[in-house]
């Protein structure tokens, strides 16, 4: 019987430390990866112009690889390029607008609210069985005791 309290109780310190110190994990991208990942797509739509480089002369000494020769654009495409990020811009302001205020909600059906009630549920599981190692007392026992003490029961 003691074992088993014992194996618990590490079960419990493990299973709590893990869920206050551990981070979101790699399934869940945040901050500049997010945006990589949101903004590939987008800036793969805006590079579809062929790109056309020369092949430089073999008398250049530059250790490092050869740079692309300046394409001039016209004003149309300049134009088209600047509404283009600009609509980009927008939308990813407006995808940042909507992150931060569904990660700053705590009421609801929302992921923190979820993690802090897991959380704080897991830590008062483990107080619980470290009182019953302590106390001799079960978890509901604790329960009925903490009741009376308040006054909640016990008022005949």
């Amino acid at each position: 019987m003691m074992f088993r309290r014992v194996f618990c109780i590490l079960a419990l310190v493990l299973v709590v430390s893990e869920a206050f110190l551990s981070s979101p994990g790699p399934w869940v991208p945040t901050g500049p990866a997010r945006a990589a990942r949101a903004g590939a797509r987008d800036l793969q739509l805006l590079a579809a112009e062929p790109k056309f480089y020369s092949i430089p002369s073999a008398n250049i000494t530059n250790d490092g690889p050869p740079m692309p020769p300046r394409q001039e654009r016209d004003e149309i495409t300049l134009a088209r390029q600047r509404t283009e990020l600009e609509a980009l811009s927008k939308r990813w302001k407006q995808q940042r607008l909507v992150r931060e205020y569904e990660d700053g909600k705590l009421l609801g059906f929302v992921r923190n609210a979820e993690i802090i009630n897991g959380r704080s549920a897991m830590f008062f599981v483990f107080v619980g069985l470290i009182t019953e190692a302590i106390s001799g007392q079960s978890i509901p026992e604790q329960v009925t005791t903490m009741l009376t003490t308040f006054g909640v029961l016990g008022l005949d």
